[in-house]
């Protein structure tokens, strides 16, 4: 079993003479190659200074990425831990950053977000 992830797709190609006739269409078979990993689309809570992140929703996606006030902690997917008890300042703000990584190996852009 192949954790890549690919479109397949077909095309069926057909020719026209110029004394108007058509040859026989042509149809060709592949793979398109996976080269984009979504964005974090999942959801925060926070509750006495402990944040916790839900999972995305989209299924595109192995690792994900959580940087916390310049730490940065890996979460997997298969086998892992859930994004939570992830610490924030007491007073301020704390820059939370989340980029996803597919099986591919494709990073996402990355979703900011401020935590009070």
């Amino acid at each position: 079993m192949s954790w890549k992830t690919a479109l397949s797709t077909s095309l069926t190609l057909a020719t026209v003479n110029a004394d108007g006739s058509k040859n026989e269409a042509v149809s060709y078979f592949g793979d398109l190659a996976d080269k984009y990993c979504a964005p974090y689309d999942g959801e925060g809570r926070e509750s006495l200074r402990k944040n916790r992140s839900h999972h995305p929703a989209v299924d595109d996606w192995n690792l994900a990425y959580v940087e916390v006030g310049g730490n940065t902690t890996t979460y997997w997917r298969l086998g892992g831990s859930s994004m939570v008890n992830l610490s924030v300042k007491k007073d301020g703000l704390t820059l939370m950053v989340i980029t996803l990584e597919d099986m591919d190996g494709n990073q996402s852009p990355t979703c900011d977000a401020l935590c009070s």
